[in-house]
């Protein structure tokens, strides 16, 4: 009877820690695209061009065909893409106790599942239209096939192992390249005849989207293009061997803080942890399995971020490298409470426990952190108030200009205002190229080396995101509305829009507004999906 009511409880647990984390995001989620990339997600749901940046190179293709199948359950682009973070942020959770019960015992999983479930920045992706959260769940996913087959010694779990690999990078490209040395070290001992059948597996699966994918995107040439662009002016020239020192710094604090973001006073439990084993002499006791497999697990992403890229604002990065510290966290209070017992007295597991999770639950709710609810919340109100705004524009003699912004970008105001003519009004990068102007009407995407101006567009209108104090203006010529604290509006006639983007190349053209706009490779190799 303990037999049977032991294995019910464990094939019970894994459910209720699903549906527990789904309940638990299901009340906060974004009502609007939060970022520029999610934007373009939801674009791509209708036409897939990664020359348009629909989505964005290196293209995401699984991810997109995810969506659109939620999509045809949820006809709202944005709640289709929180709907897949929901399902598989919870699925992270779920796997993060099976792997560190398998690796460890029930209690360490047990507390690992609860510091994924209020993990700040785990719980923060899962309540928006970005794909980092399925990044985290295939890290688990793969590890956990990669322990199994490290343990049985065989195939059996080989040809998951490939194809959680290869639907990883039509999810985030990154994923396999990160997680590849882990298979490596999970397989190194299988017979190659297994080996042989799993590459074969990864490879087969990998093509079943990647080739797709090319051909909607207008061939191999066009794909490349698009890629090597979006590394020319956005990723690239940026790593620590191009930009220095300074670069090294910017990216290892960044890295910190967005750990921070994941695993809350978890940081101090890990160094701390980390400082009593090597004081005690206690790291030689690590099984050696142990020690290879999670550093195997962690290293590549950490290293790729500290010496290669990773962008400041984007603490979704990491994700691919939080799962582990779960587990790890979980494991070191076990150690710190068995070291210093004579120091805790009563329940002071579940004292320490509380405590993180407490931590945790103040950076989601109450901080005003990058991963806070009040993020989310305040980008729902502020962009809801700026679109309202603009509706005030007449359509037909009104075009917006849009400043660099990633949260309040040219792509939100084409999606919600899609009857506008609009353009990213900055594409001069830092060190002075520039690159293809962007915009859109009738949410179709434009790219033109100039800003192409129908003639009964008369007025312009900003957005701007920037102190007004460095705009020169005339307050006789341009308007300025206040929505918020750093949200202006600069709005008249079209000419004096150069006052506020000096290099605007401003070319007027014989199209009507209504009219459709002629630009290069507005249709070209697009491909609609019903």
């Amino acid at each position: 009877m303990n037999l049977l009511s032991i294995t019910k409880r464990e094939s019970v647990l894994p459910i209720i820690l699903f549906i527990v984390t789904i309940l638990s995001r299901l009340p906060f989620t974004s009502k609007m695209l939060l970022h520029m990339d999610s934007v373009q997600y939801a674009l791509a749901l209708e036409y897939y061009d990664i020359g348009l940046h629909q989505p964005h190179p290196p293209g995401y293709f699984v991810y997109i065909l995810m969506g659109r199948l939620v999509r045809l359950i949820i006809d709202d682009a944005n709640m289709a893409l929180i709907t897949l973070s929901i399902i598989f942020t919870s699925g992270t959770v779920v796997i993060v106790y099976l792997l560190a019960k398998e690796m460890f015992d029930d209690r360490t999983a047990i507390l690992a599942a609860v510091f994924a479930i209020t993990s700040p920045n785990l719980w923060f992706h899962g309540e928006i239209a970005m794909n980092y959260g399925l990044e985290s769940f295939f890290s688990i996913a793969i590890a956990y096939a990669c322990w199994k087959v490290h343990l049985n010694k065989n195939g059996r779990t080989l040809i998951l192992l490939a194809i959680l690999l290869a639907l990883s990078g039509g999810v985030r490209q990154n994923t396999p390249v990160f997680m590849l040395p882990l298979v490596v070290f999970a397989c190194r001992n299988l017979p190659k005849r297994f080996v042989i059948l799993g590459a074969v597996t990864f490879v087969t699966t990998s093509l079943g989207w990647f080739v797709p994918m090319i051909l909607s995107t207008g061939g191999w040439t066009p794909y490349i293009e698009a890629f090597t662009e979006l590394w020319r002016f956005s990723t690239g020239h940026n790593s620590v061997f191009e930009a220095g020192l300074g670069r090294f710094i910017l990216y290892g604090r960044t890295i910190i803080t967005f750990i921070i973001y994941g695993i809350g006073g978890g940081v101090v439990i890990l160094t701390f942890t980390c400082y009593v084993m090597a004081r005690r002499n206690r790291i030689s006791q690590i099984r050696r399995e142990y020690l290879l497999f999670f550093s195997i697990w962690i290293a590549p992403s950490l290293l790729f971020y500290l010496l290669i890229f990773i962008h400041p604002a984007n603490p979704g990065y990491v994700l691919v490298l939080t799962p582990p510290l779960f587990i790890l966290m979980a494991k070191s209070v076990e150690f710190l409470i068995q070291e210093f017992s004579i120091f805790f007295l009563g329940y002071r597991r579940q004292i320490l426990s509380i405590c993180l999770i407490s931590i945790n639950l103040y950076l989601f709710f109450i901080s005003d952190l990058p991963v806070s609810l009040s993020i989310i919340r305040r980008h729902d109100q502020d962009l809801a108030a700026m679109v309202k705004h603009l509706e005030k524009f007449n359509p037909n003699t009104t075009a917006f200009f849009i400043n660099a912004s990633i949260f309040y970008s040219y792509r939100h105001i084409m999606y919600y205002l899609p009857e506008y003519l609009v353009f990213n009004a900055e594409r001069v990068t830092k060190n002075g190229m520039v690159r293809e102007f962007f915009g859109g009407i009738n949410r179709k995407t434009i790219r033109s080396k100039t800003i192409d101006i129908p003639t009964g567009i008369k007025t312009f209108a900003s957005p701007l995101m920037i102190d007004i104090n460095e705009i020169n203006y005339d307050k006789a010529d341009i308007r300025i509305d206040v929505l918020s604290n750093d949200i202006y509006v600069a709005s008249g006639a079209l000419t004096n829009v150069l006052r506020i983007f000096p290099k605007l190349p401003l070319r007027f053209v014989t199209q009507n507004a209504d009219q459709p706009l002629k630009y290069r490779n507005i249709f070209i190799g697009m491909l609609k999906w019903t």
